[in-house]
C-alpha cells in the first residue's frame, strides 16, 4: 500500500516546481510523482493560496500616480452644473450627455 501524501510534503514540491522552470512532466519524472498526483496537489495548493478567498474582505486600495498630469482636458458649464473631463470624451458621449 502506498503512503499517503500530505500538504506538508507536497506544497514545498509545488513551490519547487514553480521556481524550477521545468515542465510538469520532467519535474514529476525527476521526483517520482505521477502527473495525476501532482495535478491533484497543485489544485489544492492553488485553492489554499488563493487571494480571492470568500472569507477575505476584498476592497479597493488607493493608487497614487507620480508624474501624471492631472489637469482637465475639457470643462463644460451647463446651467449651474460644471462637468470636468480629464480625458477627451467622444462626440457621441457628449451628445447623449447633453440631450
Amino acid at each position: 500500500m502506498k503512503a499517503r501524501r500530505t500538504s506538508t510534503e507536497m506544497y514545498p514540491l509545488i513551490e519547487k516546481w514553480e521556481s524550477s522552470g521545468q515542465t510538469r512532466e520532467v519535474f514529476c519524472t525527476e521526483n517520482n510523482l505521477t502527473i495525476g498526483l501532482f495535478a491533484y496537489w497543485r489544485k489544492k495548493y492553488v485553492a489554499a493560496h488563493s487571494t480571492n478567498d470568500k472569507d477575505s474582505s476584498a476592497s479597493f486600495i488607493p493608487i497614487e500616480f507620480s508624474g501624471v498630469d492631472s489637469s482637465p482636458v475639457l470643462e463644460l458649464t451647463v446651467g449651474s452644473s460644471r462637468l470636468t473631463f480629464y480625458q477627451l470624451p467622444t462626440a457621441n458621449y457628449l451628445k447623449e450627455l447633453l440631450s
